[in-house]
């Protein structure tokens, strides 16, 4: 049996929930469009509504990695964040991306022409999104596929960002035969435990799925550690 080994970077007091059915592009509920803060990440300038990611080896054992985030803007402080960078190595593809600003109650600017690029670095290309006309209240919302032959290492996955984040999602999804080994790191006390279940291929429903799922809520965002001398 062949395993494909992935790393999880783990945060402290993440919790394994029920795996939920995937969020919707474009419906939000009420309280995403209209809520001014969120108590549970008071004076946020921004805050990650939903990160979800999946790896899926499809059927001809290409690993694709889908990914789905929306962002809330609370203050102009994070209406200047409007930039999001998509770091995707040599010999991967970068598939099926579409970005938008929601502004409530249902106006949308959709992310094209110069708000996005693609630029070379010396690690590889990284496509910089700038979503426009952002204000308090708006919702970025984006979500992409990677696509590479290559079956080795899945690269790590991070639930905690700069942001609080509300729910961060990561799923395996396997054929029969292939195995997988979880790497875990930054934790204080116990991984979450993985939740898993058998689904339908979303590009071949007649073709069976293992996934296995790690779910994140109420992530505290991510604190820039001082420099110490060596």
């Amino acid at each position: 049996m062949k395993s494909l080994p992935f790393a999880l970077a783990l945060l402290p007091f993440l919790v394994a929930t029920p795996v939920a059915s995937a969020a919707t592009w474009g419906e939000f509920t009420r309280e995403e469009l209209f809520s001014t803060h969120l108590e549970e990440a008071p004076g946020a300038d921004a805050v990650v509504l939903l990160d979800h990611g999946a790896a899926r080896v499809d059927h001809k054992f290409r690993l694709k990695f889908t990914r789905h985030r929306r962002v809330k803007i609370f203050t102009e402080a994070g209406a200047a964040q409007n930039v999001m960078r998509i770091p995707y190595a040599e010999g991967t593809e970068l598939k099926k991306f579409r970005a938008h600003t929601f502004l409530p109650p249902d106006k949308k600017e959709k992310v094209k022409g110069d708000h996005v690029r693609d630029e070379e670095t010396p690690d590889g290309m990284v496509r910089i999104v700038t979503f426009p006309k952002v204000q308090p209240g708006a919702i970025l919302e984006v979500s992409y596929e990677l696509r590479r032959k290559e079956l080795d290492v899945v690269d790590p996955w991070f639930f905690q960002s700069e942001h609080f984040t509300r729910e961060s999602r990561f799923d395996l999804q396997l054929p029969k035969g292939l195995a997988h080994r979880a790497l875990h790191g930054g934790l204080v006390g116990p991984a979450p435990k993985p939740v898993i279940d058998q689904i339908n291929d979303p590009e071949k429903a007649e073709r069976r799925l293992w996934q296995t799922t790690w779910t994140a809520r109420d992530v505290p965002a991510h604190a820039p550690q001082p420099l110490t001398p060596n």
